[in-house]
């Protein structure tokens, strides 16, 4: 999922709104992922705080930033003479 979610996001231009977008995109999947918990007998979704809690590693967002970071440092070893560092 995350693979194809995060394709070429290292040029995306996001604002706030596109963040909060995919963070509640993101939490409706895992929620779909890990499924429902079963308290007392009775079976209820994951709340936002649960699904915040599981690994960092998951996050849509970090994944995507941690992404730009590594293309900007390609971007500045690259030749001064190549077109992607005349554009940036």
């Amino acid at each position: 999922m995350k693979p194809a979610v995060v394709c070429g996001s290292e040029i995306w231009a996001m604002a706030e709104m596109d963040r909060k977008r995919l963070g509640g995109w993101e939490k409706k999947i895992l929620r779909r992922i890990y499924g429902p918990v079963v308290e007392q007998g009775m079976w209820r979704i994951r709340s936002n705080k649960e699904v915040r809690e599981m690994p960092k590693d998951l996050y849509v967002v970090a994944d995507i930033k941690n992404e730009r970071f590594e293309w900007i440092g390609y971007v500045i070893r690259m030749d001064q003479g190549s077109t992607v560092n005349k554009v940036f």
